[in-house]
């Protein structure tokens, strides 16, 4: 019999011996008795071999080999040189437990009664604190503790409706805050010997490399395919560790602008703004406050809209009959084709159909999927920035265009000029309010003749409590949780050239000069 997994001393027998990292408790798992040598030495237990894991055993007796789960395993103890395991329904397994039957029956032990308990964490939502105090029980634990460690802090962020996971390393603990509706929020601290283990198993979720902890990583993955859920991972080395931030990302659970909870006026501006024509239109406020979900609200809302004047970019007019047929929205008229009618133009869309809307994305990456848009993830290693990517996405014929969030000045005079080619151009914008972001657009770089004929108009989002004023009135009048207080604006038409100012839509306005 050998025993496999980790480094092993096999003297010849009858004497032999485990190395001493090896010896009592310093088994290991996959845990492993091949009986075929051991069956030649007197005195030993002649039964099936086993290997033993963190949820299954597996009788091995030369033959097809039987994994037993290890939730049906009742007891196991010693029986005349032999390891008994009896299973809940009755039956009994003897196999030989290989050279040290004391060591090997602990390391069973131990492994069903983790087993048992991790069963019994996962069968009901844990609360945070229960939740860290598994993470720290599970750092002395033999079966996968960083798997485990893993899946219950997904549980927990996945559970209490989270946007992101956050655990930054200090001085003896890991510090563990999630990010909803409202803020931040520390949910408390698991041990720092669990850090290592719980940030590689991170990384080998997202496909990144788990062995490299010297360099920023990103990646993704799917939590759970069936509810849609996906996962983006950022990895950042710092002083005491790596930090790694979980955005989690939902299925669509805003298909219109009603259900984000906005104040019915704000609702109402926005929708007169987006149905002005072309042009930039920004979703600005902090981190949290809700953009790239209004941002997928309004999308979704624009693609099941019928397409018309203020859609985007305006439709040719009508050729008279017997002109011809005008190519795309140019008005260049030509013969009819081969079996094409030679009906007269004028009546679109042909067939009686309903105009639509073609809505096109750029993100970094897509954090929602939106039923009848177009999405595209910006990737610089494949050749698609932004600046690439904007020139082949206006091949695309987009009436409405959407980019995740502006970050530099060349983005930012690519999105103005897209609006000022006859585009209905969406962009998130990080800055505490309309005016903020008006401030950070000129510190940005950009000429203010190119914002004030490019830029038409400025969503402020932001969380509130209840009893902080009108301003923040949402669809909820009494509850106590924070609800979105939103401010809509435009820039001011009848400023002097090159001035920008900021014109209040909704009363009472949350702008400044």
């Amino acid at each position: 019999m050998a025993i496999c997994g980790t480094p092993l001393s096999m003297p010849e027998p009858p004497n032999p011996r485990l190395t001493d990292a090896r010896a009592g408790r310093g088994l290991r798992l996959p845990f492993e008795v091949l009986p075929a040598d051991w069956l030649r030495w007197p005195g030993r237990c002649r039964a099936p071999g086993f290997r033993l894991t963190a949820d299954a055993l597996t009788v091995l007796d030369g033959g097809a080999a039987r994994s037993i789960p290890l939730a049906d395993v009742a007891d196991v103890h010693l029986d005349g040189g032999c390891l008994q395991v009896v299973l809940r329904s009755g039956d009994r397994w003897e196999l030989a437990p290989g050279p040290h039957p004391e060591d090997a029956l602990a390391l069973v032990a131990r492994v069903v009664t983790e087993y048992r308990q991790w069963e019994t964490w996962r069968a009901a939502p844990l609360s945070p604190a229960a939740t860290l105090e598994a993470i720290d029980r599970l750092a002395d634990s033999l079966a996968e503790p960083w798997v485990r460690a893993t899946e219950l802090l997904l549980a927990l962020a996945v559970g209490s409706g989270a946007s992101d996971l956050h655990l930054e390393p200090l001085p003896g603990r890991t510090r563990v805050t999630l990010r909803g509706a409202g803020g931040l929020t520390e949910a408390g601290s698991f041990r720092a010997e669990a850090h290592a283990g719980v940030i590689a198993r991170l990384k080998h979720l997202a496909g990144c490399h788990p062995h490299l902890t010297g360099i920023p990583q990103e990646g993704a993955w799917t939590i759970d395919a069936a509810a849609g859920i996906e996962a983006r991972l950022a990895v950042f080395p710092s002083l005491d560790g790596e930090r790694a931030a979980v955005r989690l990302v939902r299925p669509l659970q805003f298909p219109d602008l009603e259900a984000l909870g906005w104040p019915a006026a704000a609702v109402a501006a926005w929708r007169r703004l987006l149905a002005e024509g072309p042009g930039l239109l920004l979703l600005t406020g902090p981190v949290g406050s809700g953009k790239t979900t209004a941002l997928y609200a309004t999308l979704a809302e624009l693609a099941t809209q019928p397409g018309g004047e203020g859609s985007g970019r305006q439709a040719a007019s009508p050729a008279p009959a017997g002109a011809g047929h005008p190519v795309g929205d140019l008005g260049i008229s030509g013969p009819p084709g081969p079996g094409l009618s030679n009906a007269p133009v004028g009546a679109w869309p042909p067939g009686g159909g309903r105009a639509r809307r073609r809505v096109v994305t750029l993100e970094d990456p897509v954090e929602g999927r939106v039923p009848g848009i177009c999405q595209a993830s910006l990737d610089p290693r494949a050749g698609l920035d932004l600046a690439g990517a904007f020139k082949h996405l206006l091949r695309q014929d987009p009436d409405v265009m959407a980019l995740g969030e502006i970050r530099d000045p060349d983005c930012l005079r690519q999105v103005l000029q897209a609006g000022l080619a006859g585009h209905l151009v969406l962009a998130t914008f990080h800055a505490a309010s309309p005016a903020a972001a008006l401030d950070r657009l000129r510190q940005m770089g950009a000429a203010p003749d190119l914002l004030a004929s490019g830029l038409r108009g400025l969503v402020g989002l932001r969380w509130a409590t209840a009893g902080a004023g009108a301003s923040t009135a949402a669809a909820a009048p009494s509850s106590s949780r924070p609800r979105p207080a939103v401010s809509v604006v435009r820039l001011d038409p009848a400023a002097p050239a090159g001035a920008l100012r900021l014109h209040p839509m909704t009363d009472p306005p949350e702008v400044s000069a």
